[in-house]
């Protein structure tokens, strides 16, 4: 039982940090998160640089730097 508390409470601590984090992104690094990170059915790097105008690799680094900012975050956030 304590070991499901605390999975619990694990989960409910990483669903605000994320909701938390997605509150300081903008439109463009939402949808991002939204549709090629967090997606089951995620949106392949290609058509999201067919959204945004931008290359493929491009897109690539974008994912990469929010992924990395919401690292940061979340350290931020847990240790505080």
């Amino acid at each position: 039982i304590d070991v499901e508390i605390a999975e619990k409470r694990l989960q409910e601590l990483f669903q605000k940090t994320l909701r938390d984090f997605t509150k300081t992104l903008n439109d463009r690094d939402r949808f991002i998160l939204t549709h090629r990170i967090l997606s089951e059915s995620h949106i392949t790097l290609e058509n999201l640089g067919k959204r945004f105008g931008v290359t493929k690799e491009r897109s690539r680094q974008l994912q990469n730097r929010i992924i990395e900012k919401l690292r940061d975050f979340a350290k931020k956030t847990i240790i505080n």
